[in-house]
């Protein structure tokens, strides 16, 4: 469970330059974590503030700037004064914390949700969900059923990490959503979805 800092704090101070960093970083690429220096004195002393943000692969990048800024806005409702927080919306996620977490494996469940139930489009999902080995798979089985799975990972983990962080979420999709004609399945460091 994340702390609090206060207001005016040097924590605050170099959060402020950490959500500055991600913002702007945001308009030239789709993915970049960044590490503050970390106060020398005060309240907050010691701690660096650690952050990443991430867009869908498949968004434009004046939209990963204007996701990641807006989700970056939610901070201070969401998470007030906290040291860390997360928000993942469907097209990006930013992070932060004072522990680092760059680079670490994350398969806790932050996100899920099932679609309405249908035998018949269901296995189509579960036969894309089978085949999703990259970042986007397509099933169609006929003219009136077509499914379309996507995975990915965040950009900090390595290939090994990201290969068993997705196996996780696609396994725990076919389990929780196996009668949907769609799912999400958002764990700490990666997500699958399908869709029609």
């Amino acid at each position: 469970m994340a702390g609090n800092y206060s207001a005016g704090s040097p924590y605050e101070s170099d959060l402020n330059s950490l959500f500055a960093s991600i913002v702007n970083s945001a308009s030239i690429s789709s993915y970049n974590h960044f590490t503050t220096a970390g106060s020398v004195s005060g309240q907050g002393a010691g701690y660096a503030a650690h952050g990443l943000y991430q867009c869908r692969g498949d968004l434009s990048l004046p939209d990963c700037a204007t996701c990641v800024a807006g989700v970056v806005n939610q901070f201070a409702g969401v998470c007030p004064q906290k040291t860390g927080g997360v928000v993942q919306v469907v097209g990006c996620l930013v992070k932060y914390d004072c522990a680092n977490f760059i680079g670490m494996e994350n398969k806790t469940v932050a996100f899920r949700q099932c679609g309405k139930a249908d035998a018949a489009v269901a296995k189509t999902v579960d036969a894309v969900l089978k085949g999703l080995s990259g970042p986007v798979g397509v099933t169609k089985l006929n003219a009136e059923y077509e499914a379309i799975g996507m995975s990915q990972c965040v950009g900090d983990l390595s290939v090994e990490m990201c290969e068993d962080c997705l196996g996780e979420a696609i396994q725990q999709l076919r389990t929780t959503c196996s009668a949907a004609v769609s799912g999400d399945m958002f764990l700490g460091k990666c997500y699958a979805r399908t869709t029609q």
